[in-house]
């Protein structure tokens, strides 16, 4: 229960509750929390203290956007600001099997980091009020 705690909190910290209140995360939580993942899957990076740094929640599931195409989604990827620019993403990605096909909705400016990582544009998806940018770990579709 300590781990869903100081993640908890970390999102408090960083203004991301948002994240905490959505209905996937809850399921997720209660899956860390039994330690009996399924429908989604944890990387979490701490520092030498012990504490966490970072971590990342993927759903287990990529059916949300080409269905055919996707095996897994990042549903969201934080680390401390203090430990960002530092490899600490990079690191925890590295830890996911290389045969998952997975997509992230990208916010607009972090679209760098996630090049970095080496995730690649996938498409946009426009609705009524939001853009939504798509980047995958796929070769880019002129490399594929």
């Amino acid at each position: 229960m300590e781990i869903v705690k100081e993640i908890k909190e970390l999102c408090i910290e960083t203004d991301n509750e948002w994240f905490i209140e959505h209905s996937f995360p809850k399921i997720a939580f209660n899956e860390l929390y039994r330690n009996k993942e399924k429908k989604s899957k944890w990387i979490i990076e701490k520092n030498n203290e012990g504490k966490i740094i970072g971590f990342i929640c993927i759903k287990c599931d990529g059916t949300d956007v080409d269905y055919k195409l996707f095996t897994h989604t990042i549903y969201f990827a934080l680390v401390k600001p203090e430990y960002r620019k530092k490899g600490i993403l990079k690191s925890m990605l590295s830890q996911l099997p290389k045969d998952w096909r997975i997509w992230i909705e990208v916010m607009s400016g972090n679209e760098t980091v996630w090049k970095k990582c080496g995730y690649n544009y996938y498409k946009t998806i426009s609705s009524c009020f939001n853009k939504h940018i798509l980047y995958s770990n796929l070769p880019r579709e002129k490399d594929r």
